[in-house]
């Protein structure tokens, strides 16, 4: 052969396996890296997790939120009970006048009932001459139902009993 020959082929050999080819002539052919594993179960759990919570999160708030406003409902319909025996008790006239006003105070009523007692309500009261709370048992034996060892807390932390 042919010193030219062999050189050509040296170059065609080197040209085979040049920058341009991306094949490794050195490593294994035909292997390919394994395929990725699937995460669907992954996002099916997570998404299954996430449903839950806000489930969770919704039923807690309905119950805070709508339990609130039933309770605030029911006492609604006890201060429209009491509030005639109110309206003509002489103390309240004299303090708060005409009430125009009448919310049941629920934090006031837990406050009220920490030294043992447990029958003490406690009503938010704005008249036409004052503001303050009306605090006391209520009587149900009467009918309409009545306020029992009330007194009335005026906002100046004046304190006086209902004449009932």
């Amino acid at each position: 052969m042919h010193q030219r020959d062999q050189n050509r082929r040296y170059s065609l050999r080197s040209s085979q396996f040049g920058p341009s080819d991306q094949t490794n002539p050195y490593g294994a052919g035909g292997m390919n890296p394994p395929p990725k594993k699937s995460k669907t179960w992954l996002w099916i759990l997570l998404g299954v997790g996430g449903v839950l919570v806000l489930a969770c999160c919704g039923c807690f708030g309905a119950i805070g939120f709508g339990g609130k406003g039933m309770l605030d409902a029911g006492m609604g319909m006890v201060a429209q009970q009491i509030r005639p025996s109110l309206d003509a008790d002489p103390v309240v006239i004299e303090h708060f006048g005409e009430i125009k006003e009448m919310n049941w105070n629920l934090m006031a009523t837990g406050e009220a009932n920490q030294g043992g007692k447990q029958d003490v309500l406690v009503w938010d009261v704005k008249g036409t001459k004052g503001e303050g709370q009306i605090l006391g048992s209520l009587d149900q034996t009467t009918n309409p139902p009545k306020m029992r060892n009330g007194k009335i807390k005026m906002k100046s932390g004046e304190e006086f009993n209902l004449s009932q």
